[in-house]
């Protein structure tokens, strides 16, 4: 009887140990991706040049055949 009872105390402590180990895990890394996201957008945020208003010119042609693409 005091076997069992030990037993699942011991059981219920390891779970319980578990769920908390896990919980630290799962914090660290929500944390660390967090961080790099936030370290590529910093990195890359004054690479891409904003175009509001800015007007790009240059030539265009249309071409209708469908098989356009096949053509070497």
């Amino acid at each position: 009887m005091i076997q069992r009872v030990l037993s699942t105390l011991l059981g219920v402590l390891f779970l319980i140990a578990v769920f908390v180990f896990t919980s630290i895990l799962v914090a660290i890394a929500l944390t660390t991706g967090l961080v790099l996201a936030g370290w590529l957008w910093w990195r890359s945020r004054g690479r891409v040049p904003e175009r509001r208003g800015q007007v790009i010119e240059g030539e265009y042609r249309e071409v209708r055949d469908q098989n356009y693409h096949l053509r070497p």
